[in-house]
C-alpha cells in the first residue's frame, strides 16, 4: 500500500494520515478502488446496509450505557433492558432512514431492507450477548477492575485521552456507581 513521508519542512501534527481498517481492506481486495476512493475520493454509491450497520451499533452501544437500576434478578434486569429497546430502535431507523435518503448517490431499497422489528431484534441479539456476560459476572461473584480507563456512561464524565485538549466549558454528570460488597445485578451490568 502506498505510504508517503512529509516533507521535511512540514510536521506530521496530530491529524498525520493514517492507515485505517476499511482503507487496508479495501486496498488488499482491489488497489484501484482503494485508489479511486481514498485518494482520489471518489466513492461507491451508498446502501441502506452501510448505513444501518453504523446506526445500529450506535443504538446498541447507547443501551449499554445506561446505569441498571437496582434489581433482584437477572430477568428483571432484562426487562429493564428490554424495555428500552423500543424507543432506541425507532429513533435508529428514523436516523438511518435520514441519512440514507439525503445521500448523493444510494443504491437499494430502505424500506425493503429494514424494519422496526427487525432493528429491535438485533438490539436484542446484542443485548442477549451482553447479558450473558452479565450473568457470567455475577455467578464469578464480580472481580477486580482491572481498567484504568472507566467505562462509558451516561452518568458520567467522558474519558479524554488529552483532557488539555477538551473543552473546559463542557459540564458533565457524574455520578459514580457505587459497588456493593456482594455483588449485584447493576455491579454486574457495570462491571460487563
Amino acid at each position: 500500500m502506498p505510504a508517503q513521508v512529509p516533507p521535511e519542512a512540514q510536521s506530521i501534527g496530530r491529524a498525520r494520515g493514517r492507515l485505517s481498517a476499511s482503507s487496508l481492506t479495501t486496498f488488499v481486495r482491489c488497489q484501484k478502488q482503494w485508489f479511486l476512493n481514498y485518494k482520489i475520493g471518489l466513492r461507491g454509491p451508498l446502501s441502506p446496509h452501510q448505513v444501518m450497520g453504523i446506526e445500529v451499533e450506535d443504538a446498541l452501544c447507547s443501551l449499554l450505557m445506561n446505569r441498571a437500576p437496582s434489581v433482584e434478578s437477572a430477568d428483571d434486569l432484562k426487562n429493564w433492558v428490554n424495555s428500552l429497546i423500543p424507543e432506541v430502535a425507532k429513533a435508529c431507523l428514523s436516523k438511518g432512514k435520514a441519512i440514507f435518503e439525503q445521500a448523493l448517490w444510494s443504491k437499494g431499497d430502505f424500506e425493503q431492507s429494514f424494519s422496526l422489528q427487525y432493528i429491535e431484534q438485533m438490539l436484542s441479539n446484542g443485548i442477549s450477548l451482553q447479558l450473558e456476560e452479565v450473568k457470567a459476572c455475577f455467578e464469578a461473584g464480580g472481580g477486580i477492575n482491572e481498567f484504568e480507563v472507566p467505562a462509558p456512561c451516561f452518568e458520567m464524565p467522558p474519558h479524554y485521552a488529552m483532557p488539555n485538549k477538551a473543552n473546559s466549558k463542557l459540564k458533565w454528570p457524574n455520578n459514580p456507581h457505587q459497588f456493593s460488597d456482594q455483588i449485584t445485578w447493576s455491579d454486574a451490568w457495570e462491571i460487563a
